[in-house]
């Protein structure tokens, strides 16, 4: 370390802690960093130890964040970050191991199988997902902007011939 410029004395003591926290900054938020690379390499690689490298690079971030390294609002995005990028690593993975399973089938049986297929129309047209809102929309102020739920839009000219499913009788 280079001798101060300061003449005060305690601005020489602040200038030596500073650079002790900066160097002790320095090695966590390299630590952090190597547990995050660790965690998404080992989801990509679809390695068994991958959700234990992810809890491991999630407490990091969270220790970082408690000792003030990092602020607690960059530890909750990156550790958001961190979770939605493994899990599409991990879904990835999960389909390219399905892809891999299904070279074995024939082209149309590929095609008609998994959750999309039962939603298909017969008439070839994409299934249009249906979004139904679990709890009322609130506008501004948390004013009641109506109950607004949005269902698939049928065509008009097929006739749907599918009863209603029946409904479970409440208890009360």
């Amino acid at each position: 370390m280079s001798d101060p410029v300061a003449n005060i004395k305690s601005q020489i003591k602040r200038i030596k802690t500073n650079e002790k926290r900066r160097l002790r900054n320095k090695a966590a938020k390299s630590e952090v960093k190597t547990r995050i690379k660790a965690a998404l390499s080992a989801a990509q690689a679809g390695d068994e130890r991958a959700p234990e490298l992810v809890r491991a690079a999630v407490k990091a971030l969270d220790k970082s964040a408690a000792r003030g390294v990092i602020h607690p609002n960059q530890a909750a995005n990156r550790k958001s970050a961190l979770m939605a990028k493994a899990a599409r690593l991990a879904a990835a993975q999960l389909a390219q191991q399905e892809g891999t399973e299904a070279e074995g089938q024939a082209p149309q049986e590929r095609a008609s199988s998994g959750p999309a297929a039962a939603e298909a129309p017969a008439s070839g047209q994409p299934a249009r997902r249906r979004a139904i809102a679990s709890r009322p929309k609130r506008g501004r102020r948390g004013h009641d902007a109506g109950d607004v739920a949005v269902e698939a839009a049928q065509p008009q000219d097929e006739a749907v011939d599918e009863e209603p499913e029946a409904s479970a009788p409440d208890p009360a």
